[in-house]
């Protein structure tokens, strides 16, 4: 298995956007600098550390293991829906099962008849696409 790492160019074209923002953040005068600081901090150690867990995931590339995964981020996904929507707590178990069943529904149809991988649990595929779904499908839902 092989992966592109970032050059340091790479990211610090990356973080570049991020300053651009802030450019713009300090001339508007909103005055949300140390939540964006915050923030940024906050996203770059969890992208560090989701990023050394799954080289270790997909160097593995266990189908018990990727599903476990995979319904870690549902039901995280689903608490954040249910939170952020502004629901009470008993609405949970009322949408995890519409969760699963449409992400297990959407994953099927991509690995079957869109990518193909070999294996067909390749977590290089399985993981990166229920991480999308699920993150539009929250932002979607607190939207609406």
């Amino acid at each position: 298995m092989t992966t592109q790492d970032i050059s340091a160019v790479g990211l610090a074209f990356a973080y570049a956007t991020v300053a651009l923002s802030l450019v713009f953040v300090v001339y508007l005068q909103v005055g949300k600098i140390m939540e964006i600081l915050v923030s940024v901090l906050r996203m770059s150690v969890q992208l560090a550390a989701v990023g050394l867990y799954l080289h270790f995931i997909f160097a593995w590339n266990n189908p018990l293991l990727n599903f476990a995964y995979v319904l870690l981020m549902v039901v995280i996904a689903n608490y954040s829906l249910v939170r952020n929507s502004g629901l009470v707590m008993g609405f949970f178990f009322t949408s995890l099962p519409a969760l699963l069943i449409s992400l297990a529904v959407v994953i099927g149809y991509f690995l079957l008849f869109v990518f193909q991988p070999s294996p067909l649990y390749d977590a290089r595929y399985v993981i990166p696409i229920a991480g999308m779904i699920l993150g539009n499908s929250m932002s979607r839902t607190i939207i609406t």
